[in-house]
């Protein structure tokens, strides 16, 4: 789970106004505070920003798209132009063909039928669906609308709806000529484009109370500088990879951050901070175990200790022998290694060990206890098999 702590910047002034511009756009410093055993400050840590200019820009792009190829030509009165082709004001004229043509703006619609343009373009309407695909064609070369026929006339954005519309698709399309081909060539598109105004340079020290790690411990905290609605300096801590739960707090100057570790998280034992083995000395049976993390851990929490469950089991039966369980139980380590006498524990749960057999400990598992530290399930492990 990533964890995010927001921290308005002390003493943050106002850049140019109380926000940003429209189209401005701030990208993060962003640093990484790799924090090892021992660590508990960091200084002079750069969290350069960059204030940029965002703004739409033309761009040409090269591209394939399908269309309808289509000589099918409709009866009189197919379709509808929503009365374009009738008498009336230009201005008229304009609204009824961007109603009659899906994709098209006012601003085209207006161009198509301005004083300059209407004796050229679209003076009577197109007899079949390829003849309106030239006609869009000129249009498009002829008022420099960049785009108009792949919009209009493309499978992919307009061409099926319109050719619907106006009455152009063929009802027996199946045994005509009408065909879907592809087509290549190149359209202008909008594209996001940002030139950098200038440099946001912010330097933060960084102070940890508590959380002590281990020696091979690394915790990975990442500091941003941003900024927010109203222009102001900000730093965001996002904790990614920690054994703690951290919180964050202002330091008694500008530019200063107090990381307190609020509780060690609950981190299991790594695999082998416990060896175990089965031993046998004097008729006895013994369960070995001891942790190797048990100097270090002890100088941090000296009234930790260690919880061990297990389940010792007796190879049974003569022709498809299985392990068959005698007993479990459990024991405490206070010194960070032991051996647990098994015939004392089953004697102590009202069994006996039979001489000769063969035990195997399994379902070993462990848990520190008084200690924060790698104090979850350990999982579970066995030792065995060994005849007593």
């Amino acid at each position: 789970m990533k964890l995010i702590n927001t921290i308005l910047v002390m003493g943050s002034a106002l850049f140019f106004a109380n926000s940003l511009y429209a189209g401005e756009e701030v990208t993060p410093g962003v640093k990484p505070i790799v924090r090892k055993a021992g660590d508990t400050k960091f200084t002079n840590i750069d969290l350069k920003a960059e204030l940029y200019d965002v703004y739409d820009k033309p761009e040409k792009q090269d591209i394939k798209w399908h269309e309808m190829t289509c000589d099918y030509e409709p009866a009189e009165n197919a379709g509808n132009w929503h009365n374009f082709f009738d008498e009336g004001p230009r201005a008229q004229k304009a609204s009824s063909l961007m109603l009659a043509v899906s994709g098209l703006t006012q601003e085209e619609a207006d161009k198509i039928v301005s004083a300059d343009a209407y004796e050229d373009y679209l003076q009577k309407k197109p007899k079949n669906w390829n003849e309106f695909k030239v006609q869009i064609n000129r249009i498009e070369s002829g008022l420099h609308l960049d785009g108009l026929y792949y919009k209009l006339i493309s499978e992919e954005e307009y061409g099926n709806w319109n050719r619907m519309s106006l009455g152009y698709n063929d009802p027996d399309i199946a045994h005509t000529t009408c065909n879907i081909v592809e087509r290549n060539g190149s359209i202008w598109a909008t594209v996001k484009a940002k030139h950098k105004l200038q440099d946001l340079p912010l330097s933060i020290d960084v102070q940890f109370e508590g959380g002590t790690l281990l020696n091979d411990e690394v915790e990975t905290i990442t500091a941003k500088h941003l900024r927010n609605a109203r222009n102001q300096d900000v730093v965001e801590f996002e904790f990614t990879n920690t054994y703690n739960d951290y919180s964050v707090h202002p330091g008694g100057t500008a530019n200063v951050y107090i990381l307190h570790a609020e509780k060690r998280k609950a981190v299991a034992p790594n695999p082998g901070d416990f060896p175990v083995s089965l031993t046998k000395d004097g008729g006895h049976l013994s369960l070995n175990i001891s942790d190797n993390r048990y100097q270090e851990l002890h100088g941090l929490s000296p009234d930790y200790k260690v919880n061990v469950t297990y389940t010792l089991y007796v190879k049974s039966g003569k022709f498809c022998p299985s392990d068959k369980k005698v007993f479990s139980s459990s024991a405490t380590l206070t010194d960070g290694k032991g051996s647990i006498d098994l015939n004392k524990a089953a004697s102590d749960n009202g069994k006996q060990l039979e001489a000769g057999k063969s035990f195997t400990v399994k379902e070993i598992s462990f848990q520190r206890v008084n200690t924060a530290y790698f104090s979850g399930d350990s999982g579970q492990t066995q030792a065995g098999p060994m005849n007593n």
